[in-house]
């Protein structure tokens, strides 16, 4: 719909060439993931039907586990093992087939989301390299959904990229500011009628927009220097080479800082105050992340 609306603005890539000749023509790129193959069902034509519609990269798990593999975050109120624990099996048979399909179509496998084991599985199966969507680096917050400095080093030394999120709890711990959410959320909620918040129509109430920049004078989100911070550390694991930058705007992404698309250029100003050259930033600003993506492609 984006497309149709704004031809003049935005157009879609299935390339990396047709992304870098949008740039070039001064146009805005969509690119189209699955994020939580659980939409594939069991049915691995799906994948292929997928691809025919442009989609170029594969999200295996989300909040979750799913038939495909194992979440960093699974259900444990309702029975889910815990990540790491015994029961966490990581990747099923069916997970395995879409990864060697998505490695024959020339499709990015995608691991953000996934548990430890999964991403072992993945690293182990895949004949290409794959990706880290939108993580972090666990060593400097500890939050699962961040990941340990040896599957940050094993994902670059399988030629892959593992991109730095800008998302609050992951860059900065605050139960304060968690609560405070939580409690205007289920208030929203109840004014709404509903039985719990749904973010996908309440995120944008003018109650809500209100309520959250309260919370934000109590509690303010993560800093463009706390972000920075966890892309010092994953640069220095994993190599210039193997990072790159993801906001997750629009899925809860969002700092101080860099709130939108708006104060982007703070972060290029951020990362040239933390030492990185023109080069560098280049290279966690979308560069490793079409390079491997080249190189998926031709695979």
């Amino acid at each position: 719909r984006m497309l149709m609306m704004y031809p003049d603005r935005i157009r879609l890539a299935t390339t990396p060439e047709q992304l870098l000749a949008n740039h070039k023509a001064g146009l805005l790129s969509a690119t189209i993931e699955i994020e939580n193959a659980y939409s594939l069902g069991h049915d691995i034509r799906r994948l292929d039907a997928a691809f025919d519609r442009g989609a170029r990269s594969v999200g295996l798990v989300h909040v979750g586990n799913n038939d495909l593999c194992t979440s960093s975050l699974p259900d444990t109120e309702h029975g889910e093992p815990a990540m790491n624990s015994a029961g966490d099996k990581g990747m099923s048979d069916f997970g395995r087939a879409v990864v060697k399909r998505a490695n024959q179509l020339g499709m990015l496998v995608d691991i953000s989301h996934a548990s430890d084991n999964c991403v072992r599985d993945a690293l182990k199966l895949s004949s290409t390299p794959i990706i880290a969507s939108h993580s972090g680096a666990r060593a400097v917050l500890d939050h699962p959904r961040n990941l340990p400095d040896d599957l940050l080093r094993a994902i670059a030394a399988k030629g892959g990229v593992i991109d730095a999120v800008a998302y609050k709890e992951f860059l900065k711990k605050d139960p304060g500011r968690e609560a405070a959410e939580k409690k205007l959320q289920n208030a929203i909620a109840k004014q709404a009628g509903e039985k719990e918040y749904d973010s996908d129509s309440d995120d944008y109430r003018p109650e809500m927009e209100a309520g959250m920049a309260e919370i934000q004078k109590k509690y303010p989100l993560a800093t463009l220097d706390d972000y920075v911070k966890q892309i010092r550390h994953m640069v220095k694991i994993a190599g210039i080479d193997h990072v790159g930058i993801a906001s997750d705007f629009d899925g809860g992404g969002g700092i101080t800082g860099w709130k939108d698309a708006s104060e982007t250029r703070n972060l290029t100003a951020a990362l040239r105050r933390a030492g990185f050259s023109d080069a560098d930033i280049a290279k966690l600003w979308g560069g490793n992340l079409l390079r491997v993506w080249g190189e998926v492609e031709r695979h």
